[in-house]
């Protein structure tokens, strides 16, 4: 049987749990991150550590941290940053547990968090059910509690399957608090490290084969960090056009597997805003998204929109304002 990474003692008859740590510069947070691993009260668990090539000291604490506690996992440094995609996929090929979490190292486990979640999923293991989701605490970047996650302002809890409400922005999963079944993720087809964010991406196909369930014990606290991120940051700096880029090739991929005629019409809908959005723009990523969509046999693109693009070019449209789908980036 595989050991639990502090070396306890293991119970027979528990599925092995992996737990996917990615590290890139959060040295001033890691270490209570990974003390909060070796609180689970859940006895059996993989753990998988990668450092992105953090250019702090994050290295040097992990490292101490695993001799100091006699900590028996598996940690990889790259030596070139690669990204959370490439990273999530590294891990999650190497992992052997039955069930999958990624974590982040600036964030906390609660301690019967890995426990509940599997208990949650071991009373519908009939391979339908591929995640358990909860809605977390939220920390500022000082640790201070700030309250419930904000995706959970809605109040809705939902399980089963729920790829409508997803796709209608009822709710939202927050990553790092859903433990998922490692052979669900093989099936979807990993994570696309093509897009820039993976979430959004890896769900709309996920949702599609899988239901879910809900867990109400909140699993981690969530550091919310001030600011926007590097990605946010790099879709306003484009006008949004790589966002709007990413939801084509996220939605056409969704798309073209979806068999439920309702769901395929959301999905039309949200690739015909975001076209439209590229074409207003006058974006280079305009022809390139049609590429992707015929390359995926989607030919419903309106021919409005290459005289859009075509005016646009000429200078003979206005610069017009989009109005967003989403009421936020993500």
């Amino acid at each position: 049987m595989m050991p639990d990474f502090r070396n306890k003692e293991v119970p027979p008859g528990k599925p092995l749990v992996t737990i996917g740590l990615s590290s890139y510069n959060y040295a001033h947070y890691i270490l209570d991150s990974l003390n909060s691993l070796i609180s689970q009260t859940y006895p059996l668990i993989e753990l998988i550590i990668i450092d992105d090539c953090s250019t702090d000291n994050s290295v040097e604490i992990i490292n101490t941290w695993i001799k100091e506690n006699n900590i028996n996992c598996t940690f990889i440094i790259h030596k070139q940053n690669r990204g959370i995609s490439k990273t999530l996929n590294e891990m999650v090929k190497l992992s052997k547990g039955k069930y999958f979490v990624m974590f982040a190292s600036d964030d906390i486990m609660l301690p019967e968090r890995v426990e509940r979640q599997v208990d949650i999923l071991e009373t519908v293991n009939d391979g339908s059910y591929g995640l358990c989701y909860a809605h977390p605490l939220r920390m500022d970047e000082e640790g201070s509690l700030i309250g419930k996650e904000k995706y959970s302002s809605f109040n809705i809890f939902l399980e089963g399957d729920v790829m409508e409400a997803f796709l209608k922005k009822e709710f939202w999963f927050v990553p790092p608090a859903c433990m998922l079944l490692k052979s669900a993720i093989v099936k979807t087809g990993y994570y696309n490290e093509e897009v820039l964010l993976e979430d959004y991406n890896f769900f709309v196909r996920f949702l599609l084969f899988y239901k879910v369930k809900f867990c109400s014990y909140p699993c981690i606290i969530y550091r919310e960090r001030k600011g926007k991120s590097q990605i946010v940051k790099q879709w306003e700096k484009n006008n949004g056009e790589r966002y709007f880029y990413d939801r084509i090739i996220s939605n056409v991929s969704a798309w073209r597997l979806a068999k439920i005629s309702i769901v395929k019409s959301l999905l039309e809908k949200k690739i015909y805003q975001y076209l439209k959005c590229l074409a207003v723009y006058n974006s280079s990523l305009f022809y390139k998204s049609v590429w992707v969509l015929l390359r995926n046999n989607y030919l419903k693109i309106p021919m409005k929109f290459f005289f859009i693009k075509s005016a646009k070019s000429l200078g003979i449209l206005p610069k017009s304002e989009i109005v967003y789908e989403d009421s936020s980036w993500f």
